[in-house]
């Protein structure tokens, strides 16, 4: 009887070595899974509240232009672009510029329609806001060049660059979307980046 009992127990431990084999090899892929639902969850989130809104500071070389506000209105997007505004920082500091020819003709046609987003930007109330948000908006316009700000990536979103592009009729047109109403405004192009690491 012994002999038996000892026998039932081997076969036991037999049987959950391939099971925890099985679960050794899962765990890469069930961490990508959780960070897929992560991401979901706060597109889920956002849409669930009504929508992302944003607001914070418009700057330029570190300089403080205005307070600015953005909600989640522009290009119907798809994923999780489509739930930007998502996880701005507080300022928005425009570093670089681009060829507004290059962002229309190149970076826009040339990225996938559910790792890009179009926003429109707008100044807080005040006047002091209104009056340093057009002074941004007219010194890119003059130069037809677009604000570049690239923004870091974090545990749940990918590296993104955002691109501020003083609106136009033929702007908006090439891009596919109704101009603003408001004067006041900047079209944001809010690009996803697919490299990892």
């Amino acid at each position: 009887k012994q002999q038996q009992e000892k026998q039932q127990q081997e076969k036991q431990q037999q049987e959950k070595q391939p099971q925890q084999k099985q679960q050794s090899e899962k765990g890469p892929q069930q961490t990508n899974t959780q960070h897929q639902r992560t991401v979901a969850t706060e597109a889920i989130s956002s849409k669930a509240t009504g929508g992302s809104s944003w607001q914070g500071t418009l700057s330029k070389s570190g300089q403080k232009h205005c307070q600015a506000v953005c909600s989640q209105h522009g290009e119907a997007s798809v994923g999780t672009a489509a739930c930007e505004p998502l996880g701005w920082p507080d300022v928005i500091d425009v570093l670089q510029r681009a060829e507004l020819s290059y962002v229309l003709g190149s970076v826009f046609k040339s990225t996938a329609p559910h790792l890009r987003a179009l926003r429109w930007l707008h100044p807080a109330p005040g006047p002091e806001n209104t009056k340093g948000f057009m002074k941004l908006s007219s010194y890119l316009g003059e130069r037809l060049r677009a604000g570049m700000i690239k923004i870091p990536k974090t545990q749940t979103l990918p590296a993104r660059k955002f691109y501020l592009i003083p609106p136009s009729s033929s702007v908006c047109a090439a891009m596919g979307i109704e101009k603003a109403s408001q004067r006041e405004s900047l079209l944001v192009l809010i690009c996803y980046s697919t490299e990892k690491g």
